[in-house]
């Protein structure tokens, strides 16, 4: 999801006008079709996003869901061996 202009947005996107953001781009972490988190990559510019901007951040959100699914695994495995 893209906010070109954080001014007119939500209570998030007003938030990070206050603090001199412009834009904002939101990238799913996802495993699968599951939905993990969302990373936010904010920009106090203006200048239209690049595609190569958006193929970066998809990339960065693609490696951080495999950190947040480790952890998961991790976290679940350190229940189950405390429950034995």
């Amino acid at each position: 999801v893209y906010v070109a202009d954080t001014a007119a947005g939500d209570a998030v996107s007003r938030h990070a006008a206050a603090h001199g953001f412009r834009r904002i781009l939101y990238v799913g972490l996802r495993r699968g079709d599951e939905l993990l988190g969302i990373q936010a990559a904010l920009f106090r510019d203006q200048a239209p996003l690049a595609p190569v901007q958006t193929k970066i951040a998809t990339g960065m959100a693609q490696l951080a869901s495999f950190g947040v699914a480790g952890a998961r695994l991790v976290h679940q495995l350190d229940h189950a061996n405390r429950v034995k």
